[in-house]
């Protein structure tokens, strides 16, 4: 993805004006994301009867999966300004840079369909996945973005998962006749390596500088702050991978010639949510007026900002809870027609 200014002009820096909302010069930032990913997977199943007193479809497999990003991302000619309704506020400036990160992923599974007379087929199922969240080497990058033959060294493998995912499921006619079906299933689902949480952690990286306008000056000298990625990002190498586990429960019946219905419940919980959290920033209680007289309690950061700690980690407290429960009703295809309801 190319993200190129619609002047064409990268020339005078940017200035955005905060009262006005207008900007002149050259866009804010531009970047230029690449992406890839390559999957590979292979499957072998086998159907046996009469094995065990039951009919078993059996699956096994195998996965290999690489993917990442790196992106250029620069803010041209170095720096920006930010007014405030035409007076110079701020300047914000920052090297080009080539960061991004990868991940390598390797997977077997297996499964099995047991359908024991006519009536009930159980599966059966375990999954498991071995990642490493990688940081590569990239080239450098010169003030326009374009890359360089320096190597900027990235850090390796930044965490290792191990991960276990079981799948189990039954189908069950409630009658001999066949029209009532009941299904229920339950499963482990992980998340991957999400890369863009992880690029910020690059060698590659630079530190952003913020400056305020001193008139006494007349150029932007006070109350700087030096933000580096490589200080004020901590990354968790223990970081576990955001998992949920699901259940559901459903009916179908054939309510009549035609005509189907079906009620299901889906429950899910989700846990290890990855987020930051601020590990360095100090606060004290206080309060602020508003404009209307009312007085607020808040929380006031008491130290600078370069001395703040951002850690991306599981977050304690951060979960999810969801159930629903859908309603279906079809009538199947009958001379050209055929309608579908849900809720």
């Amino acid at each position: 993805q190319k993200s190129l200014p619609p002047s064409g002009n990268v020339t005078p820096p940017n200035r955005s004006d905060v009262a006005t909302g207008i900007n002149s010069g050259a866009p804010r930032a531009l970047g230029s994301p690449t992406i890839a990913r390559t999957t590979v997977k292979t499957t072998l199943s086998h159907y046996m009867t009469g094995w065990a007193g039951a009919d078993h479809q059996l699956i096994t497999g195998a996965q290999f999966e690489e993917g990442g990003h790196h992106s250029v991302n620069l803010i041209p000619t170095g720096a920006r300004y930010v007014d405030s309704a035409g007076q110079p506020s701020q300047k914000i400036s920052t090297a080009a840079v080539n960061v991004g990160a990868m991940f390598r992923s390797a997977a077997a599974f297996a499964s099995d369909a047991i359908t024991l007379g006519e009536r009930l087929t159980l599966s059966a199922g375990l999954r498991f996945d071995y990642t490493r969240a990688i940081s590569q080497d990239l080239h450098a990058v010169d003030v326009q973005g374009r890359e360089t033959s320096d190597i900027v060294h990235g850090l390796g493998t930044l965490y290792t998962w191990n991960i276990v995912s079981p799948r189990l499921g039954a189908t069950a006619k409630l009658g001999a006749d066949g029209r009532t079906m009941l299904r229920a299933s339950y499963g482990r689902f992980s998340q991957g390596v999400l890369t863009g949480e992880l690029e910020q952690f690059h060698p590659g990286a630079a530190p952003t500088t913020t400056a305020e306008y001193d008139p006494a000056t007349g150029d932007y000298t006070r109350n700087i702050v030096v933000v580096k990625p490589g200080t004020n990002l901590i990354l968790d190498r223990e970081t576990r991978a955001p998992r949920t586990d699901e259940y559901s429960l459903s009916v179908d019946r054939d309510v009549r010639s035609g005509l189907a219905a079906a009620i299901a419940y889906i429950h899910k919980e989700g846990s290890n949510v990855i987020g930051w959290t601020d590990t360095g920033g100090q606060y004290q209680s206080s309060t602020r007026t508003l404009r209307d007289g009312r007085v607020i309690p808040v929380f006031e950061l008491v130290n600078a900002p370069s001395a703040r700690r951002f850690l991306l980690t599981n977050v304690d407290g951060y979960s999810m809870n969801y159930n629903g429960v859908v309603f279906a009703a079809e009538t199947r295809r009958s001379h050209g027609w055929q309608a579908f309801g849900s809720y």
